[in-house]
C-alpha cells in the first residue's frame, strides 16, 4: 500500500513539475551535433553523456514537448559579450543529425549555417533565425513553409525578395543587400512586424497597407524607395513605430497618417518630402514620443498644433526651410518636463518585438542612435542610449526671439537652435535646464550678454554660442571657462576667459593662450560628456528595445515568446 502511494506521488509530482525525459533518439542526435562543433566558450557544457545528465530536456538551449519528450526547440546561436563587444559562438559544422530532430518547431542557428541547410529545411518549422551570418546570394522561395517568425537580418543576401509563408507574423530582413520592389509582400496579411531597413530595395511603396491590420512595427529606413507615401498607410491603425528615414520619398505627408493614433515613433527624416508641417499633427497623435521630419524640404511656419504633442520627448525638425517664430506654447510639451515624471521618462510599450532607429549588431546588442546637428553636420551619439530628451530646430529659417517658455522643458538633454536667424537675447532663465548636456545656439543673430544662469548647467558637455552678436563678459564659472574658445568665437563684443581678449578693467593676463580655432566644419567635438552619464539617471526608456535584447539573451523568454506565437497561430 505504501509502495502504491509512493508511485502515485511520484506520478503526480512528475505531472505537476512538467518534467519529461527526452527521447533517446533525440539525445544521441544532439550529442552528435555537439561533437561536430568547436565550443570554445563552453556554451554547451550541460550537454553531457553521463548518467547524471542523460535527460537532454534539462540541457540548456534545448526545449522538449512535455507530453512526448521530443526536442522541439534548439538554439545554437552565439551570445553577445558586452565586455568583449563581440559574439561568442561556435566553430565547426552542423552535423546532419539535425535532420533527425523531426519534431523541431523552433530553430536558431545564429551564425552557424551548414551548406545543405536550404535543401533540408523542415517545412514544419515555425521560427527561423538565420541572423548575423556571412550568408550571401539569393534566398529561395519559402512559401511552402510554416515559419511564423523569420529573422535573416545582418547577412549579405541579395537579389529580389523571395516569397514567404502566407501566415508570417514577423519578417526581419534588415542589414542585407536585397533589391527591387516589395509589392510581393502584400499578401502577408498577418504581419505584426516588418523590418526591411538597410537594404537596397527600390521602387514605389505599394498601396496595399490596408492589408496589414495587425502591423505594429514598420521599418523601411535606409533603402532606395521613391515616389509618394501612399494614402493606405493610414490603415495601420495599431502601428506603434514607423520609420522611412533615408529614402528618396517625395510629396507631402498624407493626411491619412493622422489615423495612426497609436504611433509612438514616427521618423520620416532624410527624404525629399515637402509642404508645410501638417496641422493634423496634434492631439490625434498625442501618443508620439519621437517625431523626426529632419532633412526634408518642409517650409512655412511651425503650427501651434504641434504643442498638443504633450508626450513628445524627441522632436527633430532640423535641416528644412521652416520659417517664422518658435511657438510660445512649447511649455505644453509635458513629455520634456520633469513636473509629472519624477526622474523617469515615458516608455514605449509594445506587445511584440520591435526596433527603429536602433541597430542590432551581432547578437543582442541594441544601439539607440540619436542624431543631432553639431556645427552644421549631422552627428550621432549612441552607446546603447535609450535615454534622450531632445529638441532640434536647427538649420532652418526661424526668426524672432527664443521664447522664454523653452526654459520650462526641464528634462531636456539636448537643445539645438543653431543656424537660424533668431534675434533677441538668450533667455535669462536658461539655467533652469539643469539636465542639458548639449546646447547649440550658434550662427544666429542673438544679442546681449550671456546669462549668468548658464553657469548653473553643471552637466553641460557641449556648448556653442559662436557666430552671434553677444557682448559683455563671459560669466565666471568653472563650467563656462572649461569650454574651448571656439564655443564663443565670432562674437566681437564678447570678452573674458577663455577668449584671449580681456574685458575693460581686467588686469594683465598670464599664461600661454591657445590660438582661436575658427573652423566652420570642424567636427572633432565629442557629443556626450561624462556629465551626461551622470544626468542620464533620468530618462527615456524605450522598453521594447530592451525587451528585444532580453528576448535574444534569455532562452526562457525567447522560447516563451515563440510559444505565444504558436498559440496565436493555433
Amino acid at each position: 500500500r505504501i509502495l502504491n502511494l509512493l508511485v502515485i506521488f511520484i506520478c503526480i509530482n512528475t505531472l505537476v513539475s512538467g518534467e519529461t525525459r527526452c527521447v533517446e533518439h533525440d539525445r544521441i542526435a544532439l550529442l552528435q551535433i555537439k561533437n561536430r562543433l568547436v565550443d570554445d566558450y563552453a556554451l554547451l557544457k550541460s550537454w553531457k553523456n553521463s548518467s547524471t545528465a542523460r535527460d537532454c530536456c534539462r540541457w540548456k538551449r534545448v526545449g522538449c514537448n512535455n507530453a512526448t519528450g521530443r526536442v522541439v526547440t534548439l538554439d545554437l546561436s552565439g551570445v553577445w559579450s558586452e565586455e568583449l563587444e563581440q559574439t561568442l559562438g561556435f566553430n565547426g559544422e552542423i552535423d546532419s543529425s539535425l535532420l533527425s530532430l523531426t519534431s523541431l518547431s523552433y530553430l536558431d542557428l545564429g551564425g552557424n549555417i551548414p551548406s545543405w541547410f536550404w535543401e533540408s529545411l523542415n517545412p514544419g518549422l515555425l521560427y527561423l533565425n538565420l541572423s548575423s551570418n556571412q550568408m550571401h546570394g539569393m534566398v529561395p522561395d519559402l512559401v511552402s513553409g510554416k515559419q511564423a517568425l523569420i529573422d535573416m537580418s545582418s547577412n549579405k543576401f541579395s537579389d529580389s525578395l523571395p516569397s514567404f509563408p502566407h501566415d508570417t507574423i514577423a519578417l526581419i530582413l534588415n542589414d542585407n543587400m536585397f533589391s527591387g520592389p516589395i509589392s510581393s509582400l502584400c499578401n502577408l496579411t498577418t504581419l505584426n512586424r516588418l523590418d526591411l531597413s538597410n537594404n537596397k530595395l527600390s521602387g514605389k511603396l505599394p498601396n496595399c497597407w490596408n492589408n496589414f491590420e495587425s502591423l505594429s512595427i514598420l521599418n523601411l529606413e535606409y533603402n532606395e524607395f521613391t515616389g509618394t507615401i501612399p494614402d493606405s498607410i493610414g490603415a495601420l491603425q495599431i502601428v506603434s513605430m514607423m520609420s522611412m528615414r533615408g529614402n528618396n520619398l517625395t510629396g507631402e505627408i498624407p493626411s491619412s497618417l493622422s489615423n495612426c493614433t497609436g504611433l509612438q515613433l514616427l521618423d520620416l527624416g532624410e527624404n525629399q518630402l515637402l509642404g508645410t508641417i501638417p496641422e493634423w499633427i496634434d492631439e490625434r497623435l498625442s501618443m508620439l514620443l519621437v517625431l523626426s521630419l529632419s532633412s526634408n524640404r518642409f517650409h512655412g511656419a511651425l503650427p501651434d498644433s504641434l504643442c498638443k504633442l504633450e508626450n513628445i520627448q524627441i522632436l527633430d525638425l532640423s535641416i528644412n526651410k521652416i520659417s517664422g517664430n518658435i511657438p510660445k506654447c512649447l511649455d505644453k510639451f509635458s513629455g520634456m518636463t520633469m513636473s509629472n515624471k519624477g526622474t523617469t521618462g515615458a516608455s514605449i510599450e509594445y506587445n511584440a518585438i520591435g526596433l527603429s532607429r536602433t541597430r542590432l549588431t551581432s547578437r543582442a546588442r541594441y544601439v539607440f542612435k540619436a542624431l543631432l546637428q553639431w556645427k552644421g553636420k549631422q552627428s550621432e551619439y549612441q552607446k546603447t542610449l535609450g535615454l534622450v530628451f531632445s529638441l532640434d530646430l536647427s538649420s532652418n529659417r526661424l526668426t524672432g526671439k527664443i521664447p522664454d517658455q523653452i526654459t520650462s522643458l526641464s528634462a531636456l538633454i539636448a537643445l539645438n537652435l543653431s543656424r537660424n536667424s533668431l534675434t533677441g537675447r538668450i533667455p535669462e532663465d536658461i539655467g533652469r535646464l539643469r539636465r542639458l548636456d548639449f546646447l547649440d545656439l550658434s550662427r544666429n543673430d542673438l544679442v546681449g550678454g550671456i546669462p549668468s544662469s548658464l553657469s548653473q548647467l553643471s552637466n553641460l558637455g557641449v556648448l556653442d554660442l559662436s557666430f552671434n552678436n553677444l557682448s559683455g563678459r563671459i560669466p565666471k564659472s568653472t563650467q563656462l571657462q572649461s569650454f574651448d574658445m571656439s564655443s564663443y568665437t565670432a562674437n566681437p563684443a564678447l570678452c573674458g576667459a577663455p577668449l584671449p581678449n580681456g574685458c575693460p578693467g581686467d588686469g594683465p593676463r598670464t599664461g600661454r593662450q591657445e590660438d582661436v580655432a575658427v573652423e566652420e566644419d570642424d567636427d572633432d567635438d565629442k557629443l556626450i560628456s561624462k556629465g551626461f552619464y551622470v544626468s542620464i539617471v533620468v530618462g527615456f526608456a524605450f522598453g521594447f528595445w530592451a525587451f528585444y535584447g532580453s528576448l535574444i539573451l534569455k532562452d526562457s523568454w525567447r522560447h516563451a515568446y515563440f510559444e505565444f506565437f504558436n498559440i496565436v497561430k493555433d
